[in-house]
């Protein structure tokens, strides 16, 4: 995300003026001399839900977010925020930068799930050359969460430049998010994270960079959505060079992408409730398997095989159709056995209602093997495993037999208790292929088509 290379202003703390300066989201906090004089002491500076709120020398607003941890002023004061948002025109009047309609983000990582298709070239006929006609590629949804409704967009952008030569360029890609109530400036971090979380799922990267950020507010006089305020996040990340095609896509995905964008919120929203198991088990896992960057993407290390054992026991979870005979046969067994418990507790008081509760839950989590759990998994998705085989390794017609399921599994337990030893080739091209494992399991959850599905593994969405 770029930043603006030097901003100053100040900021009114409850009468005290406090001057300040940034360089590429360093920010310097000052109070102005006349505070010093008047028997200068230490100065925390107010802020609102972790936005601390100013003005630039050019008459705009500013936040400043900077977490919720208070910043103390004590002469020259230092600070590198993760995020601020400038409002997009001189204004008086700070609540405008308080809350938003809309958020769009520009560019970056979207034009690699989204085809720009704003332009469609004509063929020439006999008196003129090709004709450029601009056209439209919208793609919108819709989804309610409990709070609010989200409308979702996303096209690309038609910009023509006519200095020095007229240029026509249909290559920015643009995601907006449109709410049915607006949103405190707060929550602006929720919705980044969730589309980042989107899009790296989307493309296989963690690193998920946007040329721009903006808000948009409702303008009743226009009546339509006006563009508000820029928001600069300070990032490192640089955009994959991973082939559009080996991602997923907005239109591919179809009416699947909203319940992905859907899932993704409701995954965010579970960490402040209090969800049971059952819940639980409905949302996404974590996906920290996932390389960080392109030169990450062939690298197969301790922390990623345990995340992707962890995102494959939650996706076993929720492949009720797997092991039924064997799970059915397992359900008969623990109520025969509670039965007996019931039977024995009759007789035999020495254990208190407690203790004897224990036993009856403990046994409510009996399941196969691991290593037998996960092996039914991946005969759901047989099919799809050679498609991944074949994109990333060239094998044909590859099976992932019981044997490399359990080296796997011993494997993992062998790091879980102790530092383990050097990965094998084996249980690394285990590993990716189990990770495509949770791919196919996500993307049938939020009702993609099997072959759709497989065409994601063929053109490599795990490379």
């Amino acid at each position: 995300m770029i930043v603006l290379a030097f901003i100053t202003g100040f900021i009114d703390n409850n009468g005290q003026h406090i001057r300040f300066c940034s360089e590429e989201g360093s920010y310097y906090f000052c109070p102005m001399a006349e505070e010093v004089t008047s028997g200068y002491s230490p100065i925390r500076l107010n802020d609102e839900n972790g936005f601390i709120y100013g003005n630039t020398s050019n008459g705009r607003k500013i936040a400043i977010y900077i977490g919720m941890q208070p910043l103390i002023c004590d002469e020259t004061t230092g600070f590198r925020t993760g995020a601020y948002i400038i409002s997009s025109g001189m204004t008086k009047d700070t609540d405008e930068i308080k809350s938003f309609d809309a958020i769009s983000f520009h560019g970056g990582t979207l034009c690699k799930i989204f085809t720009a298709k704003g332009i469609e070239v004509l063929p020439p006929d006999d008196k003129s050359g090709y004709i450029a006609k601009s056209t439209s590629d919208l793609q919108e949804y819709e989804i309610t969460l409990d709070e609010f409704r989200v409308k979702i967009s996303v096209s690309s952008l038609v910009k023509r430049n006519i200095s020095p030569v007229v240029k026509i360029d249909n290559s920015e890609v643009v995601l907006t998010l449109e709410f049915s109530k607006p949103q405190p400036l707060s929550d602006l971090i929720i919705h980044y994270q969730v589309i980042r979380r989107i899009l790296s799922f989307m493309t296989y990267r963690q690193n998920v960079v946007f040329d721009s950020i903006e808000l948009l507010n409702y303008n009743k006089k226009f009546d339509m959505l006006l563009h508000s305020a820029d928001v600069f996040i300070r990032s490192d990340a640089k955009n994959t060079s991973k082939e559009s095609f080996r991602c997923l896509s907005v239109e591919k995905l179809g009416n699947s992408f909203p319940n992905l964008v859907k899932i993704t919120y409701e995954t965010y929203y579970a960490r402040n409730k209090n969800l049971d198991r059952e819940q639980m088990k409905k949302m996404l896992p974590s996906i920290g398997f996932i390389p960080e960057n392109d030169s990450d993407a062939s690298l197969m290390t301790n922390a990623k095989l345990r995340e992707i054992c962890s995102a494959i026991e939650h996706e076993i979870d929720n492949n009720p159709d797997i092991n039924v005979e064997k799970n059915e046969i397992i359900g008969a067994l623990v109520s025969d056995l509670k039965k007996k418990i019931r039977e024995f507790k009759r007789n035999n008081p020495g254990l208190s209602e407690d203790e004897y509760s224990a036993l009856s839950s403990n046994m409510a989590h009996w399941s196969l093997p691991l290593r037998e759990r996960i092996y039914a998994l991946c005969q759901k998705y047989e099919s799809n495993i050679k498609s991944i085989a074949s994109s990333r390794y060239s094998v044909y017609d590859y099976t992932l037999n019981k044997d490399a399921v359990k080296d796997f599994t011993d494997y993992r337990n062998g790091i879980t208790h102790s530092a383990g030893s050097a990965i094998s080739d084996s249980i690394v091209q285990t590993a990716f292929l189990l990770s495509g494992v949770v791919y196919c399991s996500i993307l049938k959850r939020i009702s993609v088509e099997d072959e759709k599905i497989n065409e994601f593994c063929l053109n490599g969405i795990i490379s």
